[in-house]
């Protein structure tokens, strides 16, 4: 009989694993609050021996101001109009009726409201082995033997200030062949209604369900389409379990609340947080690795 380990693996709405997820970062210029900042990902996860995870990031950050070694041809963050050079503070000459610094700023003169791409310094580190990284977005296919933490770290360059920022971090979580483990999915709370939205888990090769158990807080029913089961919903009490979708790890999951729910007052457009809304439902899924 194989040992069941808890592991507190938490599977997403789109089924990506995203755990130890660590990013801040300081502004030190204007502009900078509303940066997208890198994002980190493992797919499949959590997986068997021998199988491969694709880990992608993405960089990305918004064109801005606060990216731009100059604001609107200078270090000032309003522009000086002019008519003609005497207008303009020592070491500017008018241009398009700005002043500006051309020996500083460049191609940043005479364009005010420029807007400009950030430049980034980044590195993937898989455990302790780190390797440069070169495009805003891209991937790596890797097959972890044990488990294994990769992190993207680095900084933007906003002009002449660097953003240090606090790395993105993943952890691949592989099975052990002679253990069970517990994974969580989760059902996102729709808005301001009583429903949850459905998932679709990814197909694996390796990885087998043994088990489905339902942790609350409320009764469920459970609806589930994949390759080995287009039976009927089944329902399970808080605490109640199932083996009933044992089997093949995929197919498109829907939950279905059967306890009175009280939808808190909320405009649904703001961040929606604590006590303001309904947590999303999850499922205790047991997986384990196929024999064969």
């Amino acid at each position: 009989m194989k040992r069941t380990r808890r592991n507190c693996v938490l599977l997403l709405s789109a089924g990506i694993v995203l755990l130890a997820w660590g990013i801040a970062c300081r502004y030190p210029r204007e502009g900078l609050l509303n940066a997208v900042f890198p994002t980190l990902t493992a797919q499949p996860n959590p997986v068997c021996p021998g199988e491969s995870v694709t880990v992608e990031w993405d960089l990305r950050l918004p064109e801005g101001q606060a990216w731009c070694k100059c604001l609107n041809g200078s270090l000032r963050p309003e522009p000086i109009g002019c008519v003609s050079t005497t207008d303009c503070p020592r070491g500017e000459i008018c241009l398009d009726n700005y002043c500006c610094n051309v020996e500083y700023c460049g191609e940043e003169c005479g364009n005010p409201g420029q807007v400009c791409e950030a430049d980034f310094e980044a590195e993937l580190v898989i455990d302790e082995s780190s390797t440069p990284i070169g495009e805003e977005t891209g991937s790596v296919v890797i097959t972890p033997e044990d488990d294994t933490i990769v992190r993207v770290r680095g900084r933007a360059i906003a002009g002449e200030a660097d953003i240090e920022m606090e790395e993105a971090s993943v952890l691949i979580h592989v099975l052990d062949i002679a253990e069970r483990t517990e994974i969580l999915i989760f059902f996102p709370w729709i808005c301001p209604t009583t429903t949850w939205d459905g998932i679709v888990l990814d197909t694996r090769e390796f990885v087998e369900i043994a088990g489905v158990r339902n942790p609350g807080p409320y009764r469920v029913r459970v609806s589930v389409k994949k390759i080995d089961y287009n039976g009927p919903p089944v329902d399970l009490t808080v605490g109640g379990s199932t083996d009933a979708f044992n089997g093949v790890f995929d197919g498109e999951w829907g939950i279905e609340v059967l306890d009175p729910v009280i939808v808190p007052d909320t405009d649904c457009v703001s961040d929606v947080t604590g006590s303001d809304r309904l947590a999303d439902l999850g499922l205790e899924v047991t997986v384990e690795c196929s024999s064969g």
